[in-house]
């Protein structure tokens, strides 16, 4: 009796023609009733094998660069018996076109298909779906479990999970082996909502998508670019950075850019570039493709090399006396944001102070010195874990013996000091729940000046550096664009005329400014405004 072995061989051809490679699909047909194995095959094809390749009205000749078994089917008369090798699956055209969608061997004629096996691609699908009006139970479990093990290369259940305070929902978990069929998919959750009376089902995937972005920790106010590419048409891209407890949407500002078409060999690619990346960037960024209900993921760490983006600076006394030949002291307070660096840092006056590194949860350093009455500058310096350096300075003022001055003068509980004309006092000191400072001045004429308050409420601080992320990019949709104007509204309803109403209301201006600036890149809807 005649039997038939066909093996289906794929090999990587190097065609001179062109610097890249190509990857064909052969098909090796034996007929016959002797022995011979597949491995005895792909050793007959050398690299000095030839074969000739028809692409359309195009022909190539090409030489083997390497081969490797991909499935194969034994056909006795009309029975057919198909495996994928290990390592593959059965592709998509197979299994929704002629059912076979296991591991389990294959008893159709797949040999008409054009692509019969693939690599095996683990991916994710993680979706919720929200009934429209019922609560969920063992029946909808039932439903949504069936549809779902429509789709090809399940590698294990399906995981259903519902929601303890929302009963109408139900988030659900299934893993594949094989690169989705993205319209397919589609048409698997379109068909639950119908039977399940549900709303939009949305799925988000991991393992479609890849990613490209820095593996190194990345250098403070540096710049970098970040690529995603998929290998299928979708209709919209876009990004995300994620923290603990934070989520923010990218889009286009000062420090971040976003591209698509960024690269000609894949069906849907989204590049996002950002400039002098400071901690603000540091994170999980995610990229994603949407088609339909389907959201294709990729996601990648980004750690930056942090250094504090503000140093503020303050010293006791306010005004240093210098009399005659005796040295005063003073006491320099550096302050900067919570930080889980851990930085080392030094002082400068009279030469470095030795290092130090920074206690764990210590976030303002004081150091004393004894001044010489000629040098008032006083630095310090904070390195991060790649030898970067960032330095912040104070000139102390002081104040001779002949000095014209205004005198010391004590307002509302406020004490300021004796102070050489053209001089401005700085006290970094404001009432509880607000930050920054309030200044005066003694003109020419040795009378002071108002006090001028930058004293905001913390609130309102807040506010400031959601629209400055905005500006920059970070964050920057409608819905925290109404944010940040409801937190204007919210810190201006105060009346009381003081100094710290007023700088209140520059700060809010200052926000509107900067807004302003932000409309040029993302443009602000109507209804953002209270």
């Amino acid at each position: 009796m005649w039997t038939k072995q066909i093996f289906f061989v794929v090999g990587i051809l190097s065609m001179y023609q062109v610097i890249s490679q190509e990857i064909y699909v052969s098909e090796v047909m034996v007929e016959s009733n002797v022995t011979l194995t597949s491995a005895s095959i792909l050793a007959s094809w050398s690299s000095s094998t030839t074969l000739t390749v028809t692409d359309g009205s195009t022909t190539h000749t090409v030489s083997i660069s390497s081969s490797e078994l991909v499935a194969e089917c034994l056909v006795v008369g009309e029975d057919y018996s198909c495996n994928c090798s290990k390592g593959y699956a059965w592709s998509n055209e197979v299994c929704y076109y002629y059912g076979c969608c296991t591991e389990a061997t294959c008893t159709k004629n797949v040999s008409q298909a054009t692509s019969i096996c693939v690599p095996k691609t683990q991916v994710r699908i993680n979706g919720s779906v929200q009934l429209n009006s019922e609560s969920w139970n063992n029946v909808k479990t039932t439903v949504l479990e069936n549809g779902l093990k429509l789709l090809n290369g399940l590698v294990s259940p399906i995981k259903t999970v519902l929601r303890s305070l929302s009963p109408g929902i139900a988030d659900f978990v299934v893993n594949v082996s094989v690169r989705l069929d993205t319209p397919k998919l589609q048409d698997i959750l379109t068909s639950l909502q119908s039977n399940l009376s549900s709303g939009p089902i949305y799925v988000d995937t991991k393992g479609m998508a890849n990613i490209d972005a820095p593996n190194d920790t990345v250098g403070y106010l540096k710049n970098i670019s970040l690529v995603c590419t998929l290998e299928e048409p979708t209709g919209t891209a876009g990004w995300n950075l994620s923290r603990q407890f934070e989520r923010f949407s990218i889009n286009n500002g000062l420090q971040a850019r976003i591209y698509t078409g960024c690269a000609k060999e894949y069906k849907s690619c989204v590049a996002l570039n950002l400039t002098k990346v400071t901690g603000a960037w540091s994170g999980t960024y995610e990229c994603g493709f949407t088609t339909g209900t389907v959201r294709h993921t990729a996601s990648a760490e980004l750690n930056v090399a942090l250094l504090p983006d503000v140093i503020s600076m303050k010293f006791k006394p306010l005004i240093v006396e210098c009399p005659g030949s005796k040295s005063p002291d003073v006491t320099v307070t550096a302050t900067i944001p919570n930080t889980p660096a851990n930085y080392t840092y030094f002082w400068s006056y009279d030469g470095d102070r030795p290092s130090q590194i920074m206690p764990k949860d210590t976030f303002s350093f004081e150091q004393s010195f004894t001044l010489d009455c000629k040098r008032r500058g006083v630095k310090i310096s904070f390195n991060n874990s790649i030898g970067q350096i960032k330095t912040e300075s104070v000139e102390i003022p002081m104040i001779s013996a002949n000095d014209k001055a205004c005198p010391m003068e004590v307002l509302n509980n406020e004490i300021w000091p004796k102070t050489p004309i053209s001089v401005t006092v700085v006290n970094r000191t404001c009432p509880v729940g607000r930050i920054g400072f309030k200044s005066r001045t003694c003109d020419n004429d040795t009378k002071w000046q108002e006090v001028f308050s930058k004293c905001i409420s913390e609130e309102l601080g807040k506010v400031t550096n959601a629209a400055n992320n905005f500006l920059n990019g970070l964050g920057a949709t409608q819905e925290v664009a109404k944010d940040i104007f409801q937190g204007i509204k919210n810190s201006s309803t105060s009346n009381s005329g003081s100094g710290d109403d007023v700088a209140d209301i520059s700060a809010s201006i200052g926000i509107i400014g900067v807004m302003a600036k932000a409309s040029v890149n993302i443009v602000l809807e109507e209804d953002v405004f209270p």
